[in-house]
């Protein structure tokens, strides 16, 4: 397996070709965006950390794109998400996501959604379900300490 480890700042190359590589991408999280970790091999995105970025629809754009992608050639897909918080434009990208999932979903294609959160993080608990019950979405949760 073939990774390639990027910060924020020079990922705007690799996450253009993001879709033309066979290689995994991995970002290293930053205080203002999270790690971020693309498998071809799983067909897998894991997000983890802070995301308060002012260009979060550009930043998550290749993975999501590429994702959409996943579900609509193989039908599988895995989405594990673990933020310890968000700002607004990171949580109009998920409802942008999750409106996309259900849509996959209602046509028969449904994604592993894979929630994560800290037990003392109630509030990124009470999100995960909040959105999984909104967009009639299956949220597998797994809570740490």
């Amino acid at each position: 397996m073939t990774i390639e480890k990027h910060n924020t700042m020079d990922s705007t190359f690799y996450l253009s070709n993001l879709g033309k590589s066979g290689k995994d991408v991995i970002l290293e999280s930053t205080e203002q965006s999270p790690f971020v970790k693309y498998s071809n091999r799983e067909n897998a995105l894991r997000i983890s950390g802070n995301s308060f970025m002012e260009d979060a629809h550009q930043f998550y754009s290749p993975f999501l794109d590429k994702i959409y992608n996943d579900l609509t050639e193989t039908g599988d897909a895995i989405l594990e998400l673990h933020f310890s918080a968000f700002g607004p434009k990171t949580a109009k990208v998920l409802f942008a996501l999750f409106d996309n999932l259900r849509t996959f979903k209602q046509v028969g294609k449904e994604m592993n959604i894979i929630w994560k959160c800290n037990t003392a993080n109630e509030s990124m608990s009470d999100l995960g379900e909040s959105f999984s019950e909104l967009f009639d979405l299956t949220f597998q949760f797994k809570y740490s300490d």
